[in-house]
């Protein structure tokens, strides 16, 4: 199977969105929500869809999805 990796496009949220809510079905430890997640993601004013990608087969459908957010870790008061 030929995968490539590309940038998101709005085309393809919807199907991210199945994508991970699939991955995520019957995890014992989930809250159910993580594919409505990634919509709220990026609504965020940080939001940079260069770090949001899909992984799409030889007929261009999703079959993965990845994001990275900017977070801000904080221990000790620091």
């Amino acid at each position: 199977m030929k995968i490539s990796v590309e940038t998101i496009q709005p085309e393809h949220y919807e199907p991210a969105k199945q994508v991970v809510k699939d991955a995520f079905s019957g995890i014992k430890f989930t809250d159910g929500d993580e594919h409505n997640l990634i919509g709220r993601l990026r609504q965020l004013d940080d939001y940079q869809s260069n770090f949001e990608v899909v992984a799409l087969n030889e007929n261009s459908e999703v079959v993965g999805h990845g994001m990275l957010t900017q977070v801000e870790v904080r221990m000790n008061g620091h």
